[in-house]
């Protein structure tokens, strides 16, 4: 059991320093390209996971699953990271909690509710200034990030009785690949001209993407989702004090308050079902 903890709290640095990594790596190379690059080499290491062949009746929806979960949703991702913190960021991608709980079907408790409007208001905080001025347009990509990672969840539901958990993943890779194209029309491919970026993508590819759902999927099994899931929460924490040391990032109290209240809020919304 110890084993399993360590296993997770590995794996939650992991994902807090993707969001260190990709500032890092977006000061070299667009976000197209770097979503390129992560996926495919990540998608090549999840080939053993896969036993499933794909059925084409399914096609169209992880086209869906693609542009939802990885091409538009990483570019956007990647963008807002121009303009915001690796913390902002970290509270606010969580926020996909309260859109895929607007978007299912099932009737929200009063507990719910109280998270959606705790959550609300940290938000609030986080994007707004003292002068109530709006922040950083990266604040609000994020958060469009949050709406399609809860399309993403919502639509892939129905494959769950057809494949595995590594076969949506691999499948999702696979067609968040193929629909980047049409983004290179924007953006330029790009190769990484610093050491720095490549080793930012091999640990974005094997570590975030690869080691972390292979973990992450193994605990659920072992100790199942919820307090699998509770762990996420350690994210915002440490991507603060990774952003603190790496890009002297400021934190007032109106950030600390706003990013309590946001990440209360979606625990409400989590376990209030």
């Amino acid at each position: 059991m110890i084993l399993l903890y360590f296993l997770l709290l590995s794996v939650m640095v992991f994902w807090a320093g993707s969001f260190i990594f990709i500032k890092l790596a977006i000061s070299d190379i667009n976000p197209a390209s770097l979503t390129l690059y992560r996926f495919s080499l990540a998608t090549i290491f999840l080939v053993p996971f896969v036993k499933k062949m794909l059925d084409f009746k399914d096609a169209l929806r992880f086209v869906v699953l693609g542009v939802s979960g990885v091409s538009l949703l990483y570019i956007l991702q990647f963008s807002a990271l121009y303009y915001t913190t690796p913390t902002n960021a970290s509270i606010l991608i969580n926020t996909s909690v309260l859109f895929i709980a607007a978007m299912s079907k099932e009737r929200l408790s009063s507990k719910q509710k109280a998270g959606i409007v705790l959550s609300f208001l940290g938000i609030v905080l986080i994007l707004f200034k003292r002068d109530f001025a709006l922040s950083l347009i990266g604040d609000l990509m994020v958060i469009g990030n949050g709406i399609l990672w809860a399309i993403y969840t919502v639509y892939a539901k129905p494959l769950f009785e057809k494949y595995s958990s590594f076969e949506i993943v691999f499948y999702s890779f696979l067609f968040g690949i193929v629909t980047l194209v049409p983004f290179f029309s924007i953006f330029p491919l790009e190769l990484p001209s610093k050491t720095l970026t490549w080793i930012s993508v091999v640990y974005l590819a094997i570590l975030c993407s690869v080691v972390g759902y292979v973990v992450w999927y193994y605990c659920v099994e072992k100790i199942g989702a919820a307090r699998t899931s509770v762990f996420v929460y350690l994210i915002p924490l440490l991507t603060a004090v990774m952003s603190y040391f790496v890009f002297s990032e400021e934190f007032t109290a109106r950030k600390i308050f706003g990013g309590f209240l946001t990440i209360l809020g979606i625990y409400l919304v989590e376990r209030g079902r």
